[in-house]
């Protein structure tokens, strides 16, 4: 995220950015990859207006591109499908797939949130459960939060949240702050699918790093 909200004024970053991705690929996380993605609206906010048409262009027609052509060898290639799918294709239609398990957590998930809308206390979803008699693992931040503390605490957590990265945004304390606001923004996009806000040492280090960013924004007020 701090490489992307540099790379305008200092394209030789474009190396560094090459090093993140070769990383984030054989990190095998497909919630990091998908978290990524939510960093690349920071470089079409330095994009020239002129340009932009172009850009959106050329990135649409590079995704597809790129899908077409993974979609196409995606069966010819184990090594392909083990980083991608991390199972063979055909383990995908078995129910008790890791990726049909999450679905389904998902939506009894909903279920429960639906059917509760004043939760059910704090520590009944989640990491804090895998000692109890039935564990009950949502995988995706959101609805733990909901599940847990109902529709309110959902909605206050969520502006709380959207708050902070705002203020990080638009904070004095640049190019840091935006840097970190990415990079919350990446961790609740990857909340989607996993309880990132739960047990991630990431989603430490980054409200750790907002903090400071936030109190050194005080600091330059007063």
């Amino acid at each position: 995220a701090l490489t992307l909200t540099q790379l305008v004024r200092r394209p030789w970053l474009v190396g560094t950015l090459g090093l993140n991705v070769v990383a984030l690929w054989h990190s095998y996380s497909r919630s990091a990859w998908l978290a990524a993605t939510a960093t690349l609206p920071i470089l079409w906010i330095h994009i020239p207006h002129r340009h932009r048409r172009l850009a959106a262009f050329g990135g649409i027609a590079c995704l597809l591109l790129a899908t077409i052509i993974t979609m196409a060898q995606l069966n010819k290639y184990p090594a392909l499908q083990e980083s991608l799918l991390h199972s063979p294709a055909s383990h995908h239609q078995n129910p008790a797939s890791s990726d049909s398990l999450r679905l389904t957590s998902i939506v009894d998930g909903l279920e429960a949130v639906a059917g509760s809308p004043l939760g059910h206390g704090f520590g009944s979803a989640g990491p804090a459960t895998f000692q109890a008699n039935q564990p009950f693992i949502i995988e995706n931040q959101f609805l733990q939060i909901a599940y847990e503390t109902g529709w309110l605490g959902l909605v206050a957590f969520g502006a709380g949240l959207g708050f902070l990265i705002w203020s990080l945004w638009v904070g004095p304390c640049q190019p840091v702050g935006k840097a970190i606001a990415l990079a919350l923004a990446a961790i609740s996009f990857a909340g989607l699918m996993l309880p990132t806000f739960s047990d991630s040492t990431t989603t430490l280090i980054a409200f750790i790093l907002a903090g400071l960013a936030i109190g050194e924004d005080t600091y330059v007020k007063t």
